[in-house]
């Protein structure tokens, strides 16, 4: 019922027999993803942490020049064997740990939204990026977002913000 639903509504979007309206609308925001390259860039941010947050914690507790309570619990033994190395870093170091950490946590947990209108005939000039979908013969324009500065959501209980409106 709910892909019967989705079909019709996407009838004044993408051209095409029912059944295939969703799966060219996929093809749509397939194409428009792979072309924007934010994959690509997501995971070279994701790249950063290296530590995870077991090592980034305790290169914060350096940071702080607090006590590691991650470590307080540990033998001496295991402390020297394990987390030694990252409270014996420079500080500069242990800055970019956690520097390096909290950027990729945040590119982990990230929200984005894609707005479409399809590209009237002969309209060849557009403020906005476009993509031609073969499979219906369509243009589309495109808007990529990465939702950051929207509070909570470009959409709250289901109802467009101003700023969900614009485009």
């Amino acid at each position: 019922m709910i892909g019967n639903a989705f079909e019709d509504v996407l009838k004044c979007v993408i051209q095409a027999d029912d059944g295939l309206r969703t799966t060219n609308f996929l093809k749509l925001v397939t194409e428009v993803v792979f072309r924007s390259g934010l994959l690509d860039r997501l995971l070279e941010v994701q790249k950063l942490d290296i530590f995870d947050i077991e090592g980034a914690i305790h290169a914060y507790y350096d940071v702080v020049s607090q006590p590691c309570i991650a470590c307080r619990g540990l033998g001496e033994d295991k402390l020297s064997g394990r987390y030694a190395y990252l409270h014996s870093m420079p500080l500069g170091k242990s800055l970019k740990i956690v520097r390096d950490y909290l950027i990729a946590a945040t590119a982990k947990d990230l929200s984005m939204m894609i707005s479409f209108r399809p590209r009237e005939d002969g309209d060849v000039e557009s403020s906005y990026s476009g993509v031609f979908l073969e499979s219906t013969n369509q243009s589309f324009d495109y808007k990529f977002e990465i939702l950051s500065s929207f509070h909570p959501t470009p959409a709250v209980c289901g109802f467009l913000t101003e700023e969900g409106h614009v485009f």
